[in-house]
């Protein structure tokens, strides 16, 4: 997965749930009960960045069965 700004401002550190799975075939909506997810967290750098690249294993459903990903709970993380 591919995150940047869009604009010329640093990408600041956080952390966020990513989820995926199936939709359901009659109303098209996701089936969250079967949901998989995961945490992800943006890699601390020494110089300020604009971009950053996750590596993702989707398990749990096959390419031709994932119907969603859904990305929520993005916090910043903070500095101490």
């Amino acid at each position: 997965m591919y995150v940047r700004t869009l604009s010329d401002q640093y990408l600041p550190g956080f952390t966020a749930t990513l989820e995926w799975g199936q939709l359901d075939p009659a109303t098209g909506m996701p089936l969250t009960a079967q949901a998989q997810s995961q945490q992800i967290q943006s890699a601390s750098s020494l110089l300020p960045k604009t971009e950053q690249i996750f590596e993702l294993r989707l398990s749990g459903v096959t390419p031709a069965q994932l119907g969603y990903i859904r990305v929520h709970s993005v916090e910043p993380v903070t500095r101490r």
